[in-house]
């Protein structure tokens, strides 16, 4: 990897260093993950994504896509690096139906072989493209209908756009993404809002992020920011203010 030359994100909060690196292709990243002091516990919220989480022991899981938040405990010492396929590219990057895998974190040699599965993760733990995915490409259709889908995008008119019928949408979506049409669309809107608060607020207020992300009014946002964060917004945001970019100081800028 080269050295970097731009930012990286970190977290302020001192038992957790963080940081994410643009991914080529399927990968929407690399992230890696430290932490240390008296450990952490980590809000984990839904992105539609999938990822290839390696320890520093060599354990490498394969996490599916959820809807679901989870709340994870952290202990000193904890060190992860990983690859996160971007929504829709989990079958054409691995394999599985993202539909068998959602909900699920299974270890990566039961989805391939060991040689294949031990070559993908230390590929990973070096910050490598891994050799496996070059070659793979996403169905455009699926590739299209998630871009139009994650900007709230009529399902309808979306199905239409691809030339699908509305319930082969959700095939495709449930074997390729493993959440159908709502689901992406809930989740892209939930992420444009997170996105838009982390630059904005508190000088925007919550009415203000509600209409600026595709909510009805502040009342909608709250109920699904509960629904999938399980707190409220303003608890939310409050938690994720302890997080900046920051200069890169060593590291990479993209993946090697």
């Amino acid at each position: 990897m080269a050295p970097a030359a731009g930012s990286v994100l970190h977290e302020t909060d001192p038992r957790s260093v963080y940081r994410e690196l643009p991914g080529p292709g399927l990968l929407s990243c690399w992230w890696e993950q430290r932490i240390a002091g008296t450990g952490k516990l980590q809000r984990v919220l839904p992105d539609a994504c999938a990822d290839v989480i390696v320890s520093a022991d060599g354990e490498a899981t394969l996490v599916g896509p959820t809807m679901s938040v989870a709340l994870h405990d952290l202990r000193p010492g904890t060190h992860f690096r990983a690859v996160r396929f971007r929504p829709g590219a989990l079958r054409a990057a691995l394999g599985p139906s993202a539909e068998e895998i959602r909900d699920q974190a299974v270890p990566l040699d039961a989805v391939l072989s060991d040689h294949a599965a031990r070559l993908l993760a230390e590929q990973v733990w070096a910050g490598r493209v891994p050799e496996l995915l070059r070659p793979a490409s996403l169905d455009p259709r699926v590739r299209e209908a998630v871009r139009m889908l994650w900007s709230s995008g009529d399902v309808s008119r979306v199905a239409g756009e691809i030339g699908v019928t509305a319930r082969h949408l959700r095939r495709l979506l449930l074997e390729n993404a493993g959440v159908g049409p709502k689901a992406v669309q809930r989740v892209g809107r939930f992420q444009r809002f997170l996105t838009v608060a982390d630059r904005h607020y508190p000088l925007w207020t919550l009415a203000d992020l509600a209409a600026h992300t595709g909510y009805s009014d502040q009342a909608h946002l709250t109920r699904e920011v509960r629904g999938l964060a399980g707190i409220t917004p303003t608890a939310l945001l409050r938690e994720r203010s302890g997080r900046a970019v920051q200069p890169a100081g060593t590291g990479a800028d993209h993946l090697g």
